[in-house]
């Protein structure tokens, strides 16, 4: 893409003939430039392989002059230690001996004997030292007992040849010692030693010199120079590029300090000595640089030659090409569609390519001009088309702006009759809810003073049945009233579920005790039947749970008359299904009517619903309850046998035996009988009582006194908050709905205004889940719902009086507590998924799903079941670390939710 990219850059807009030019003359030029460019790198690289070639062969040289050199003063003191040997050691003949050697090999400043005990006897020096240090003479009867050239002989026994040093003593020359024993009777008389000059090298250098420019370093193994031609040298750092590879030859390339303090960059080649010295040869670049010039000015003439020749080639060339394609351009410049256009002769354009080009236009004008003439009558027939297509659209834009009004004006309608819709509906939730309030509210005191008569005191049997008459009837109008709000719910899709972790066993347990009472009371038997072995807990709405099996065991007992009913149990392991069968003795079901009993508000024929009573909702809800945890609810029926109504719900089952209940003994709960008489636990303390309904205030006054608690009352919502502010009682029961101000209202001002946290729990008939959130919200600490269960009603009132009168808080948890401990709460929670302590992860999910639903948080909720449920399958594998993370999202929700309610 980039060649193709300049090649297109290159020729775009230029005539063919300077296009031609331009490629046979980059055809000729850059084979020829890289032919020239390769062959003067070759002769640059050849020229300095024969230069490097050379300084070699000439530091070999110099290397192996410098070796005879110093030999051959080695060998000249060997013999003058050898003619002292002989025992004389006459002072004239000696000093004449030391004066000749001097004089025979004037490389040496210096000559001197020394006894067996180190002291010099005889000097002789040159006479340039002698000019120099003329006081020489008097270094007779000093010692060398200390110096390496005594030491060392008299130690072996051989001559000894010392590493290079600086004078002292003779001026500042860098030196050689070299010593050799004098022996006498072959005992050690003493040593004969020379100081050889190194400068004296120069001569070597003169005369092995081979290239001008060229200079000689010798250095020692210790790294220091001993000789130097170069102006300056500096350190031996820069000889690192010939020295480093510790061979005895090496070539490269360094730079040479200068005195100026710069650097200049030499060629180097070095041979090492026998003695571990280097002669290095250099050579300035500059040398060879001068070879590169050469051979850039004989490629850059070479170039401007072929680029001439190329040039006036390629015009030559281009113009034979290109001139008949010229004579075609000029003729086609001139073609014009005319009824007079003649078609060109092919045969006076001599390429064979050309003529054919010339064919090819001339066939393509005469399409040209045949096409332009059916152009110009299609144009006309265009024209006309074009005004009849403007009359049509004009007359369809008309209709279609008639009908988008009509539209218009249909969906303003429809707008309309949604929104009247949604109030309807709207309405009808508030009706509902008021109506349930408005009903739950009598129903308190109704099923409230009921249940008080039969718990104080054993009424008579006749006044007990009429008693459990009216409360059964309230019963059952409470439960009516459920159903018409599980059904609203359900049809708005507002039904929520909270799933529980459920153990099986107890919860059959006990529903089975009420239900046996009231089947035993209509004179039929009730069984349950349990194929074993069943889960031990299932996740479930514990609630929705009673509920369906309520409706259903309900319709069972009141469809029998004789015989009675069973509850059969199963579970099936390849399914993973819960199966809860309700088989009954009753009447039955025609097949005509199995498909209506599920729908509102029918069963299976009017007779029916004259004779038995009912709403038909009942089996409406269970299905669609059971549809909203995901199971099923079937039925299958022979008329005057009876019907089973079989419920099946997904259960994942627990591994291990302990998972699995395998003992029928643990169904078997009998019901309670004897006396209904209560005895509640006692306290003392102050409980004020908001109610607008005097016989509700009633009711819960009776309750409390029976626990031996002082009950103070108020009718509305201001008369509590003064009552509170006078004088704080122990704890305040509000009612939600009063006139004046409401219990919302009246909680948030006490929180307010009083000083002391007084507990208050709500007193509520709202049956909405939000109010309950929506209740603590103001201020509340906890939620007692109408009518009042007694049994929670002690249990609430008793936490808040203990905590009271043991000056604690009150049991239930802070909602900003709680949310505070849900860092910690979810490192637990992670540190027992990951050592896979499945029981204390469990237990830890359940309890935090207890107290998350205490304070209304659903979302929390929800994620702590569905991280209980993923935690009973049998294998939870990564989806448990998936539905740990989605709790932690939803706790992260809740603390940043807390944070900004401040």
């Amino acid at each position: 893409m980039p060649m193709r990219s300049l090649a297109g850059r290159l020729f775009a807009n230029r005539p063919i003939r300077r296009s031609i030019a331009l490629s046979f003359e980059l055809l000729f030029v850059i084979p020829a430039a890289a032919l020239a460019i390769a062959l003067a790198w070759r002769a640059v690289d050849d020229s300095r392989q024969q230069l490097e070639a050379r300084m070699a062969d000439n530091a070999q040289a110099v290397a192996r002059a410098t070796e005879d050199f110093l030999s051959r003063h080695h060998q000249s003191v060997e013999l003058l230690a050898t003619n002292l040997s002989d025992g004389n050691w006459d002072g004239r003949r000696v000093q004449n001996l030391l004066d000749r050697h001097m004089a025979a090999f004037d490389g040496l400043l210096s000559a001197l004997v020394a006894d067996r005990d180190g002291v010099i006897t005889f000097v002789a020096v040159a006479d340039r030292i002698r000019e120099r240090t003329p006081e020489m003479d008097r270094l007779i009867g000093d010692s060398v007992a200390d110096r390496d050239y005594f030491t060392s002989v008299r130690a072996t026994g051989q001559s000894f040849v010392s590493d290079a040093f600086e004078g002292r003593g003779i001026g500042n020359d860098w030196l050689v010692a070299m010593s050799a024993p004098i022996e006498a009777g072959g005992a050690f008389a003493g040593i004969a030693e020379v100081s050889l000059d190194l400068s004296g090298m120069a001569e070597i250098w003169e005369a092995h010199r081979r290239i001008d420019g060229e200079d000689l370093a010798i250095v020692d193994q210790r790294g220091q120079f001993v000789f130097s031609t170069l102006p300056a040298h500096g350190d031996v750092g820069w000889l690192g590029a010939v020295l480093a590879g510790g061979g005895e030859v090496g070539v490269g390339e360094a730079g040479i300090p200068q005195a100026d303090g710069g650097r200049v960059d030499h060629l180097l080649a070095s041979h090492r000595l026998d003695n571990g010295w280097h002669a290095v040869i250099t050579l300035p670049s500059s040398h060879l640089h001068a070879v590169v010039w050469d051979e850039i000015e004989r490629v850059a003439l070479f170039l401007a030659m072929v680029v001439v020749v190329s040039g006036i080639a390629a015009r030559v060339v281009s113009r034979r090409i290109t001139e008949p394609l010229e004579q075609l351009k000029r003729h086609v410049q001139a073609f014009r569609i005319a009824s007079d256009w003649q078609p060109i002769d092919p045969t006076s354009y001599p390429p064979a390519e050309v003529a054919e080009v010339v064919e090819g236009f001339n066939e393509v004008a005469t399409r040209l001009k045949s096409s332009v003439t059916e152009l110009r009558q299609v144009n006309a027939q265009e024209s006309r088309l074009r005004h009849q297509l403007e009359h049509v659209v004009n007359d369809r834009e008309a209709e279609i702006e008639r009908r988008t009004e009509e539209l218009k004006e249909r969906s303003d309608e429809l707008a309309r009759a949604v929104d009247a819709a949604m109030a309807a509906d709207q309405a009808k939730s508030e009706f509902l809810a008021n109506m349930s309030h408005e009903m739950r509210s009598p129903l308190t005191a109704v099923i409230g003073f009921t249940e008080s008569i039969l718990e104080e005191s054993d009424p008579p049997p006749e006044v007990a049945e009429r008693l459990e008459i009216v409360l059964s009837n309230s019963r059952h109008l409470l439960q009516l009233i459920g159903d018409v709000l599980d059904l609203s719910k359900i049809e708005a899709g507002e039904l929520e579920l909270e799933w529980q972790n459920v153990a099986l066993a107890p919860m059959v347990a006990e529903f089975c005790a009420g239900q046996r009472a009231l089947a035993s009371a209509r004179g039929l038997y009730f069984e349950l039947d349990a194929e074993l072995p069943l889960p031990r807990r299932v996740r479930a709405d514990v609630t929705r749970l009673r509920q369906i099996m309520f409706n259903l065991v309900s319709n069972a007992l009141k469809f029998t008359a004789a015989g009675g009913v069973t509850i059969r149990l199963d579970y099936d392991r390849d399914a993973q299904m819960l199966r809860c069968a309700v088989r009954d003795t009753g009447i039955g079901i025609p097949p005509e009517s199995l498909g209506r009993i599920f729908e509102r508000f029918q069963q299976a024929d009017s007779s029916v619903t004259r004779r038995y009573g009912g709403t038909g909702l009942g089996l409406v809800i269970s299905r669609q309850l059971a549809e909203a945890m995901g199971g099923t609810l079937t039925v299958s029926s022979q008329v005057g046998e009876g019907s089973t109504f079989e419920l099946s719900l997904p259960v994942a089952a627990g591994a291990g035996a302990e998972a699995w209940i395998t003992d029928a003994a643990e169904f078997q709960v009998q019901p309670r009988a004897g006396s209904r008489v209560r005895t509640p636990a006692r306290r003392s303390g102050r409980v004020l009582v908001v109610d607008d309904s005097p016989h509700n205030l009633k009711l819960v006054s009776i309750y409390l006194e029976r626990m031996g608690v002082t009950a103070e009352t108020a009718a509305n919502g201001r008369e509590a908050v003064e009552a509170v502010l006078a004088d704080p009682p122990d704890l305040v029961l509000m009612d939600m709905h009063m006139p004046v101000m409401g219990g919302e209202e009246a909680t948030r001002r006490i929180r307010a205004q009083c000083p002391r946290r007084v507990p208050i729990v709500a007193l509520t008939a709202d049956v909405v889940a939000d109010h309950g959130s929506q209740h603590r919200a103001a201020g509340c600490d906890d939620v007692l719902a109408k009518p009042i269960d007694q049994a929670r009603f002690e249990e609430v009132v008793l936490r808040f009086l203990d905590a009271a009168a043991g000056g604690a808080a009150p049991a239930a948890p802070d909602r900003r507590a709680f949310v505070s401990s849900l860092e910690d709460r979810l490192r637990t929670l992670q540190a027992a998924a990951t050592r896979g302590e499945a029981e204390p992860l469990r237990a830890g999910l359940q309890e935090l799903e207890r107290v998350a639903g205490s304070h209304g948080m659903k979302p929390l909720v929800r994620a702590a079941t569905r991280t209980l449920a993923g935690l009973d399958r049998e294998d939870p594998g990564d989806g448990l670390a998936e539905l740990l993370a989605d709790l932690e999202r939803q706790a992260a929700l809740a603390q940043r939710a807390l944070a900004l309610a401040g």
